[in-house]
């Protein structure tokens, strides 16, 4: 990946802690029928450790997600008042099956607490109240699916002069188990979309050039990832 970037004028920089490993679990809730993602609701609650032991920690995270933008931004998914939560909208760039570049856009709230709730909707609905918009009894139970999240900052690219962090990272099924999926992923950080759509152009190049030059590294089972670790998580086809 470094040879490639080099080759096409995209500086990558090893990270002095390239080996230094983070580690969490992942836990997506929904109904047996996946009905919250189907409506484009995400909930996770990851959980923090030190040293493999669980340190009480969590973030609550509620997400809507869709392929227009406008729709994302039109549901205005807040979290109930008195909830502190923070606030991102993202827009999700990878590539397909065939190499091309797909996209959707998420509005998500993060809450960071020491709380454990129990999985029924209502639980969820009481901190992201658009999720009662799915039109489920608030005591539907939700299924969680975890993953065993390993991660590590792999190096840095400069964008246009914003150096962007290249996050490597694995899921598994325990902790001492095989990864089942791995990602690299990189991340611009902006105020005003208008302005940066240079460096979006060229962070979405180098995308295309991983697909047009990488490809046995980029798309073995890709029928099965096509952009979303969270679908190989819970077994699901690509659409």
């Amino acid at each position: 990946m470094k040879s490639l970037a080099e080759a096409n004028g995209y500086a990558i920089t090893d990270s002095e802690e390239m080996f230094k490993e983070k580690f969490s679990t992942k836990e997506y809730f929904d109904t047996e029928d996946y009905a919250l993602r189907n409506l484009g609701f995400i909930i996770r609650k990851q959980s923090y450790y030190k040293d493999y032991e669980l340190t009480g920690k969590y973030k609550y995270t509620g997400k809507f997600a869709d392929p227009s933008m406008d729709a994302v931004v039109a549901k205005d998914f807040t979290a109930a008042p008195g909830v502190d939560a923070s606030m991102d909208i993202e827009e999700n760039v990878s590539l397909d099956k065939h190499g091309n570049l797909k996209e959707y856009t998420d509005i998500s709230q993060k809450i960071k607490n020491h709380e454990d709730y129990d999985n029924v909707l209502s639980a969820y609905v009481a901190l992201f109240p658009k999720l009662a918009e799915s039109g489920l009894p608030g005591n539907t139970p939700l299924i969680g699916y975890r993953a065993y999240s390993h991660s590590t900052v792999a190096g840095e690219m400069d964008i246009n002069g914003q150096k962007v962090e290249m996050e490597l990272e694995v899921w598994a099924n325990g902790v001492d188990e095989a990864p089942f999926v791995g990602e690299i992923s990189f991340t611009l950080e902006f105020d005003d979309y208008m302005s940066s759509v240079d460096s979006i152009k060229r962070a979405e190049n180098f995308l295309v050039l991983e697909g047009e030059n990488l490809g046995d590294l980029v798309f073995p089972n890709f029928s099965k990832f096509n952009g979303s670790k969270v679908r190989v998580l819970m077994n699901l086809p690509v659409k």
